[in-house]
């Protein structure tokens, strides 16, 4: 840009006068003043990239111009170990067929609604004994005091004994009922959604039963156990 030219009348001819300096504004006063402040000073624009603008004075604030990729998602074990510090009390799920009584451990359970009385819990596709649940169609969950360890590695564990030399008692409402647990849900399976590699299961409640009150037995970080 091309300044004025001002006469200078104390030799009596015209030569080029210095214009004043100009002033430059601190970045910081750039963006305040600019009509976005309002939405830096909130945090709802980007600062990470700061564009000059073109020509002379001045910056913009952009958006994040760096090329950024998004997460893997987490494998198996990484997923296993973060969701296993979520503790959670242990039930065996249990049921009855033409072929006698069936059951397994079971962690995921969880109340679903009180007004209609629904619960669910998830089962492995592969599961031998969900599969023979899910044909009676009934099912109780027993909830495992903190002093039934050996009833969990019975239900628990891949061979494990199950009913095998175990007593037990048929419910009115024809399935088995384990001893000394702290409570029985007794349900009909009212619905069933496949979800990855597990079925969630939703019951219709038909009845509870109170047993005892005890310290319950907990799940936590793949570990079995009880309140320290």
């Amino acid at each position: 840009m091309r300044h004025p030219v001002l006469a200078d009348t104390s030799r009596g001819q015209n030569r080029p006068r210095p214009a004043p300096p100009e002033t430059r504004i601190p970045i910081s006063e750039t963006i305040a003043a600019s009509p976005g402040a309002a939405a830096v000073a909130a945090g709802s624009v980007s600062l990470t990239g700061i564009a000059p603008r073109s020509g002379r004075g001045g910056f913009l604030a952009s958006a994040d111009m760096s090329s950024t990729q998004a997460p893997s998602t987490p494998g198996p074990t990484r997923l296993r170990q973060a969701l296993g510090t979520f503790a959670t009390g242990v039930t065996v799920v249990t049921g009855l067929d033409a072929t006698g009584p069936v059951g397994f451990a079971c962690q995921s359970f969880a109340s679903v609604s009180l007004d209609p009385p629904l619960v669910l819990f998830c089962a492995d596709h592969r599961s031998r004994s969900w599969a023979r649940i899910r044909e009676a169609g009934r099912f109780g969950v027993n909830v495992l005091a903190e002093q039934q360890s050996e009833l969990c590695r019975r239900f628990g564990t891949p061979g494990g004994a199950k009913f095998t030399d175990l007593a037990w008692d048929l419910s009115d409402w024809s399935t088995p009922a384990l001893r000394g647990v702290l409570a029985r849900v007794h349900a009909d399976v009212e619905a069933v959604h496949p979800s990855g590699d597990h079925d969630v299961v939703i019951g219709r409640v038909l009845e509870v039963e109170r047993v005892c009150d005890r310290p319950p037995m907990l799940f936590f970080r793949s570990n079995y156990g009880t309140f320290a």
